[in-house]
């Protein structure tokens, strides 16, 4: 493998290969590394049923948006729900198979690393520790267990990647794998918009590493393009169609209506980082950018991989200084960076420095994954304040509660006030109450349930009115009759229990001046 862009490279470094030790490719290979990874997922499919949590609030509204099917909703394009359609079809509805999306996506993203890294620096090594440590990311650990639109953004990311180190290797015949890109970046932009970010480092890469520069005026990149926005034209078709209510969304969670310039929030965001990849990852991605940039940058191999790496944390990272930036809005700049750390590393005879990073991550998944055993002996119980899952616990109960209480009420549907206790409940308390209805008073749409599930004026009801409200007079008052029947309560701990009043309202008056 001997691809034109290798050869263009300054000298700075080792050459391609020349980590590699003799006799290690069968260690090092695509077969024992696809075992590998195949065993690690397993692991985390069996933590997930050991871990026994309930589904998170957006996990139960993301099983509800999959239970119907479409080209978008309120907050995300359709992907994650298209993936929960597809393992609850095939395993059921229970909390494992809802969330089994989410370590299979990692599994995919890892093995396109692998291969992202053996090719570009014809090393098979450096493709196994860029796979192992991107896998085993306490981000990507945590991320794991918990079904979101990130799994699915960042397999699409690491494939078109390696579509594009495709190119590179044979510019004369790279057509195909142009469009085998665009049709990466559009299930990308179908799983989370910040796949645009894709398109943009792109941009960079074509201009700056000298293998792609011709590239912009060949056929390939705008092919490449046009099947991309082909497959994301079904999401613009639902935006237009429901006042594109996603595309509000998105811009409303950049918060750039507050306070602007916040050193405290830019403080957080860099210091989560560490966690995210790592702090070996990340600290090696800090020296690499900051003390060794020119001789990353003499080398076409890291130009591309800084490339897909520093714009989206340079972007996040002024987003936190602007307003705030969630820990894993940067995930994206550790696909290539998983591989820029492993091949910075071995590329310079440092490999012990790589293992040690690794085995901190492999640690870290280690606490994570058994937290059920250890958090006894650190002396923390289910609820307690040091339970970082205490959200995630008691909801199960509250629904067989509720449920409960709907068999003595039979003709009243569920109402709800808030999408937490909505979302949960409904897909906790059986059987499912697709029928019930939310508080929604003003024009536009907060959320995915005032949008889809609204209370109508003209529905008189009755309804059983579920509120974390202690005195919730401005709805009850809306209606010619209001009683409430009960208060559900499940203790985690003696600091900590989940909570919720339940009315029985009927007649309703509709929303008047509220």
């Amino acid at each position: 493998m001997s691809p034109r862009f290798l050869s263009q490279s300054s000298g700075s470094g080792s050459a391609p290969g020349a980590a590699g030790p003799p006799g290690g490719a069968a260690l090092f290979g695509p077969t024992v590394v696809t075992l590998l990874l195949g065993a690690i997922t397993v692991w985390r499919v069996m933590a997930l049923a050991a871990l026994d949590i309930n589904l998170s609030f957006d996990e139960a509204q993301y099983w509800l948006w999959a239970q119907n099917p479409d080209f978008g909703y309120f907050s995300k394009p359709p992907m994650v729900a298209w993936a929960i359609a597809a393992t609850t079809a095939v395993c059921g509805d229970g909390e494992v198979c809802v969330k089994l999306g989410a370590p299979l996506a990692h599994f995919g993203t890892a093995l396109a690393l692998y291969h992202v890294g053996r090719r570009l620096f014809d090393d098979d090594r450096i493709g196994f520790w860029a796979a192992l440590g991107y896998v085993l990311m306490p981000g990507v650990s945590f991320s794991s267990l918990v079904i979101t639109t990130d799994p699915f953004l960042l397999l699409f990311w690491a494939l078109a990647l390696l579509a594009l180190v495709r190119v590179m290797e044979a510019p004369e015949q790279s057509l195909p794998w142009w469009l085998a890109l665009g049709v990466f970046v559009g299930l990308g932009m179908m799983s989370k918009y910040a796949m645009l970010f894709f398109v943009a480092s792109m941009a960079i890469s074509m201009a700056w590493v000298p293998a792609l520069r011709g590239e912009a005026r060949k056929a390939g990149p705008w092919l490449a393009l046009l099947v991309a926005a082909a497959l994301y034209a079904p999401n613009v078709w639902w935006n237009w169609s429901n006042d594109f209510v996603s595309y509000a969304h998105t811009q409303s969670n950049a918060n750039l209506g507050n306070e602007l310039f916040n050193l405290d929030e830019l403080g957080e965001f860099l210091g989560s980082q560490f966690g995210v990849f790592g702090p070996v990852f990340f600290g090696v991605l800090l020296w690499v950018v900051f003390a060794r940039w020119r001789s990353a940058a003499a080398d076409p191999r890291f130009r591309l991989l800084l490339a897909f790496t520093l714009p989206v944390l340079a972007f996040m990272t002024f987003q936190g200084l602007l307003s705030r930036a969630n820990a894993n809005w940067a995930a994206t700049a550790y696909v290539a960076g998983s591989v820029l750390v492993p091949a910075w590393l071995l590329t310079r005879e440092k490999a012990w420095l790589l293992k040690t990073g690794v085995a901190i991550h492999l640690a870290a998944a280690l606490v994570l994954y058994n937290f059920g055993v250890l958090a006894p002996l650190a002396g923390i119980e289910p609820g307690d304040k040091m339970d970082p899952m205490k959200r995630v616990r008691g909801w199960d109960a509250l629904g067989q509660s509720l449920s409960d209480l709907r068999l003595a009420a039979p003709d009243a549907r569920l109402l709800f006030d808030e999408r937490k206790a909505m979302a949960t409940l409904v897909y906790y308390v059986r059987p499912y109450p697709f029928q019930a209805k939310m508080w929604a008073p003003y024009d536009y749409p907060g959320n995915h349930y005032q949008l889809e599930m609204p209370l109508e004026s003209g529905d008189e009801g009755p309804f059983l009115y579920v509120t974390e409200q202690d005195n919730p007079a401005h709805i009850t008052g809306r209606f010619a009759q209001a009683e409430q029947v009960s208060v559900l309560r499940v203790a985690l701990s003696e600091d900590y229990a989940v909570r919720l009043n339940v009315w029985r309202l009927d007649g309703f008056k509709g929303y008047g001046e509220s």
